[in-house]
């Protein structure tokens, strides 16, 4: 017996107002709403616009949504519900571009679960508080500690020892943000235990260090690993208790959410998230923010590149609860950006729109940070604690007066100076 569909079709060139029009189909056990739509498409009616199996089917991409019998799914792994009629119609009937597509589905609305996204991405709005700090694994820390100190111009304090996963650090400071240079205390057993994985141990071969990841602070952990772990990333795990003796036998304490499993040693496109259970201003008291002679004083952003920013973006926006502030396309670096804020502080996305910086740094590092802003008291004391010798600094291509550090000079990643409050 055939089943009755009834599809919303409406074209803004030509219709005043949309309608549902009746298709029967053939009742194909295990078929879903886009197999229904398919059918229609391919059989019945070529005219029907919606989003198909070819962009994702398999509930990554989200441009499928649509709502079924008042439901919000998505349509590519959502079964077509056994109701006498069923009723398929667009998201949002207001952002009607046409028929099933909306100005809302031609960016991702949901990833991973196939409903109530909506609802688990305003929950998510706000969880996030600040930037905390931005991780660069070394494969030597006493020789990237002296280029950052001796030639950069920032001033390094060790940070510590974690026993427990097998690393030390040294630490950049402005106030609760820093900058981790990250190396292992034992580099082969580290290799051998699989702690490091394969393709550093390819880089490092060539390289000296690698920019992996950056973090934000996040008060309500519980709340936003949970939105985390039912959206995109599946191997989120979260909040785990950590701690890290200081040189002064001080302890610090602290809990992750890692949204990509216990490997901490890896090159990540999104933040990792940490909660302080040792109080902001006892950190302070034992770290007040430092001196740089370059003059650096706060991190104003970062960059990321990647490849697929259609998945990235959704899951910033769906999973993370951020807010887009802005999309463009930046020539100077042949690249496409979407840009996010957090406490003014800037989240930046970026693809390659074709050939230039960003495809030629992706070819080398892969997906993960590309760049971090400082604010400098004045560009000229910068200028003048950098030794000229062995960094060039140049103009910031896509920044106006900003300078520029290439990320080979920094060990990781490229760094962009700019004066405070410009």
């Amino acid at each position: 017996m055939p089943r009755l569909v009834k599809v919303y079709r409406y074209d803004p060139a030509t219709d005043i107002e949309g309608e549902f029009r009746e298709y029967e189909i053939p009742d194909t056990p295990g078929q879903s709403v886009m197999d229904a739509l398919d059918y229609i498409h391919q059989n019945l009616d070529p005219s029907l616009s919606y989003y198909s199996h070819s962009r994702c089917a398999h509930g990554i991409c989200a441009r499928c949504a649509v709502r079924v019998n008042g439901e919000n799914v998505l349509a590519c792994v959502h079964p077509l519900p056994d109701n006498d009629v069923v009723y398929i119609s667009p998201i949002s009937k207001d952002r009607v571009m046409k028929d099933l597509i909306t100005k809302k589905s031609a960016a991702p609305v949901s990833a991973g679960k196939p409903t109530a996204k909506a609802a688990a991405k305003d929950v998510a709005k706000g969880l996030i508080s600040r930037p905390d700090h931005f991780l660069i694994f070394v494969r030597d820390l006493e020789k990237a500690t002296e280029l950052w100190r001796d030639l950069l111009g920032f001033e390094v304090q060790y940070g510590g020892r974690n026993e427990a996963i097998g690393y030390h650090n040294y630490l950049i400071r402005f106030g609760l943000v820093y900058i981790e240079l990250l190396g292992l205390i034992d580099w082969k057993k580290g290799l051998s235990s699989g702690l490091v994985k394969s393709e550093f141990a390819k880089y490092f071969e060539t390289g000296h260090a690698l920019a992996l990841s950056y973090c934000m602070a996040a008060d309500r952990l519980e709340k936003l690993a949970e939105q985390v772990k039912n959206g995109a990333l599946e191997d989120a795990i979260g909040p785990l208790p950590m701690e890290r003796t200081r040189p002064d036998g001080k302890t610090l304490h602290w809990e992750l959410c890692l949204p990509s499993g216990l490997n901490t040693f890896q090159r990540l496109a999104w933040p990792i998230f940490i909660r302080w259970t040792t109080p902001d201003e006892e950190r302070l008291s034992w770290d007040p923010p430092a001196q740089h002679p370059n003059k650096a004083v706060d991190i104003l952003g970062i960059s990321i590149a990647v490849r697929d920013i259609e998945r990235i973006r959704h899951i910033y926006e769906d999973d993370f609860g951020l807010e887009r502030v802005g999309e463009q396309d930046v020539p100077d670096l042949g690249a496409r950006r979407i840009r996010y804020q957090v406490a003014g502080f800037s989240i930046d996305l970026l693809t390659p729109a074709g050939s230039g910086i960003v495809e030629d740094f992706l070819r080398q590092c892969g997906d993960g940070p590309f760049q971090i802003v400082l604010a400098v008291e004045s560009l000229d004391g910068a200028q003048k604690a950098i030794n000229p010798e062995k960094v060039t600094l140049k103009p910031a291509p896509e920044i106006p007066g900003g300078l520029l550090i290439d990320h080979v000079a920094t060990f990781g990643i490229r760094l962009v100076f700019v004066e405070k409050d410009t």
